[in-house]
């Protein structure tokens, strides 16, 4: 969903293409944002780009690991920007 949201695509958009209401994709974002620290589109790029992640690097403790699975789709999708 973040990639989505970085490649422009509106709530609307998103919500189509991942089968949820527009509401249900505004919560998961603001979760997101707040989860990151981040107060919008513009600081979660910033925030993705300062914070790469290699997508073939495991989880350190996966297991334990509470770091969001969604920063590396993000980093999949960041290839493209």
């Amino acid at each position: 969903m973040v990639g989505l949201l970085l490649e422009g695509h509106s709530h609307a958009e998103m919500s189509e293409a991942r089968n949820r209401s527009t509401r249900t994709i505004a919560n998961q974002l603001a979760a997101v944002f707040q989860k990151l620290g981040v107060s919008g589109r513009i600081e979660l790029l910033r925030y993705v780009l300062k914070n790469p992640i290699d997508p073939d690097e495991p989880d350190e403790g996966a297991e334990s690991s509470r770091r969001p699975r969604f920063v590396t789709d993000v980093a999949l999708s960041r290839r493209a920007i």
